[in-house]
């Protein structure tokens, strides 16, 4: 969709970052071996910000780094499904933005 030269998302580049990778999967198919669904990255970016007086802010939230569902489970509540979880995750781990 983008058109971008490469991927993204590596188990390389995961492995050297603070990354959480979410990976939603269908267990009942592929003679029970699975397929993957949806995949959803998330990270700690750093962002500049500008108030409303002008002045420049450097923040670091989490932030969505990719997301991917499978042509074929879009508009089915699949990428919801998954948001939903991380955001779950999240609260559970008591990350707080700084």
């Amino acid at each position: 969709a983008q058109s971008l030269k490469g991927a993204i998302t590596t188990a390389a580049k995961l492995g050297i970052s603070d990354h959480r990778l979410y990976i939603l999967k269908e267990t009942e198919v592929n003679r029970g071996l699975g397929k993957v669904v949806g995949i959803l990255k998330v990270g700690k970016k750093k962002l500049f910000v500008v108030d409303y007086t002008g002045t420049q802010h450097e923040c670091l939230p989490l932030c969505v780094l990719d997301f991917y569902v499978h042509e074929s489970q879009q508009r089915t509540g699949n990428g919801k499904l998954l948001f939903e979880y991380m955001l779950k995750v999240i609260y559970l781990l008591g990350y707080h933005c700084k």
